[in-house]
């Protein structure tokens, strides 16, 4: 609708001259705004939107659709045009209508001085002709989170799965939306409160990004700011504060959830310095058109996406693009060894996941973890690192702190963390029914568990860290043969451990 899209432009213009009074700065020029989108979650292809269409805006749409199939010699005859089904020629229409929509707010805003990359939406429900609209686009972008719940204030039911057992939990609506010859961010991802195995979550998504060559990945949310005293969908949050701030608000807070936030410093180590190494090759997978047996492509039907992200760098070739160099593969069959397959590895033989035991490893010269559940999966030898889980379910990462691999580095972090919720707060015995939301402060669950780190460097202290960041005690360590030996959950349980040269 062109006052619409007049009103948006009205809108970016006050938003992006706008000077900060702090900084001096316009939010154009300000270095600490990175990327940005036009709309959020918002296109002309999902099927509410197309079955729902309001006047004037559906008129507005036939008047265009009409001019377009004109131009096309398409003849659309004079009943009014059924824009909810997924004819070749509706899709393709949409398309152009998507794609000039992007250019003209793109064009708009470099007019007003905005400089960062810019793209249009970012979820999967438009399913490929959404990416194809985003061609015209900086980067491509998609949300993708990880619940289930039947969500009321009174009753607060949820899903209380672990994502580790499921062959693609959420990277194929990621996956759907890359190509390899633009940068893809995902700017939005989650596995929330209250599913008590959340701490599996960061590890998982960093690596996968890493292992792609992803630009990167942002959590929804740092924070949401609950002064009504419920979160975003209407939860109630903890009433009581420390310092004023509700712990275990929202159930997408994360900036004070050790089981998520606890682990970035892992998660941002290992994808901004590549410690997932991505693969030499690519594979290429070819969509033939945007519609298949009259419906529109999607990630649920595109068989080859299913677990490929943990085990090949892919990308989609959108239908009429050269093939590039990259190995092409056909959407409808499985680029898995075996399309039954319970075990998922990663060509360079650093990822392992096993949906079986659900419990995955990350084995790469200068980060080594282990998360799920670590006692079902046994000993667990990574290169250069063994561990022995007494507690069920946790997350044990080690990434060395220098340019050196963990066996040369003299300055590590591990961390172990796995539940972790609000004082007092209750459940039925399956964990998923919420009865008491709790209160401050957060615990969590101490983390048992026996290592032994291969290591060229003598003397090597574990301190364990409180949660001021200052030591708490010092843990037992034996050597012998070049073996580190300790034993944390013990006497000084911590999240946090410094490996430090004595």
């Amino acid at each position: 609708d062109p006052r619409l899209i007049e009103l948006q432009k009205k809108f970016n213009e006050q938003l992006w001259t706008h000077v900060n009074p702090f900084t001096k700065l316009a939010y154009k020029d300000d270095p600490a705004i990175a990327l940005s989108e036009i709309t959020n979650e918002n296109e002309v292809f999902s099927g509410f939107f197309r079955a729902n269409l309001l006047e004037p805006y559906r008129s507005q749409l036939q008047e265009r659709f009409v001019a377009w199939a004109a131009e096309k010699g398409i003849k659309t005859g004079k009943e009014p045009v059924n824009f909810a089904i997924d004819t070749p020629e509706i899709i393709e229409f949409l398309v152009e209508v998507q794609k000039s929509y992007y250019v003209e707010m793109i064009r708009h805003m470099r007019q007003l001085g905005v400089r960062i990359p810019i793209t249009g939406t970012n979820w999967a429900i438009g399913g490929i002709p959404l990416l194809a609209s985003q061609m015209a686009t900086d980067f491509t972008d998609s949300h993708t989170y990880w619940y289930d719940w039947t969500w009321k204030v009174t009753e607060k039911k949820f899903n209380n799965r672990s994502l580790l057992g499921e062959k693609d939990p959420w990277f194929q609506n990621l996956s759907m939306f890359r190509v390899l010859h633009k940068p893809f961010f995902v700017s939005e991802w989650d596995h929330p409160w209250p599913n008590e195995f959340r701490a599996e979550s960061a590890i998982l998504m960093s690596a996968a990004a890493s292992f792609q060559g992803w630009s990167g990945a942002a959590i929804h949310t740092y924070r949401y700011d609950c002064r009504e005293g419920v979160d975003m969908i209407g939860a109630p949050i903890a009433s009581d504060a420390i310092g004023g701030v509700p712990y275990r608000g929202g159930v997408f807070d994360t900036f004070n959830d050790p089981a998520k936030f606890g682990l970035f410093y892992h998660a941002a180590l290992m994808l901004r310095r590549g410690d997932v190494r991505e693969p030499d090759s690519a594979t290429e997978i070819v969509i033939p058109a945007l519609t298949q047996n009259d419906k529109m492509v999607c990630a649920g039907n595109i068989t080859a996406l299913a677990g490929a992200v943990e085990t090949c760098k892919t990308g989609i070739r959108l239908p009429d693009e050269p093939a590039g160099k990259a190995r092409q593969a056909p959407m409808d069959a499985s680029l898995l060894s075996g399309a039954n397959a319970m075990e998922l590895r990663s060509d360079t033989g650093e990822l392992y996941r096993n949906m079986a035991k659900r419990y995955a490893t990350i084995d790469t010269p200068r980060t080594k973890v282990a998360y799920g559940f670590l006692t079902n999966a046994g000993e667990i030898a990574l290169r250069g690192l063994k561990i022995n889980a007494k507690t069920d379910f946790a997350v044990i990462a080690i990434s060395s702190l220098t340019d050196a691999d963990t066996a040369h580095s003299n300055n590590l972090l591990l961390t172990a963390i796995g539940r972790a919720d609000n004082t007092d707060a209750e459940y039925n015995a399956e964990h998923t029914l919420q009865f008491k939301v709790g209160h401050g402060p957060i615990e969590a669950e101490v983390i048992e568990a026996d290592l032994e780190l291969t290591t060229n460097v003598a003397h090597l202290n574990v301190w364990a860290i409180n949660p001021a960041g200052f030591p708490s005690g010092q843990v037992d360590v034996t050597y012998s043969e070049g073996k580190a030996k300790f034993t944390i959950g013990g006497a000084f349980p911590s999240i946090y451990y410094l490996i430090q040269q004595a």
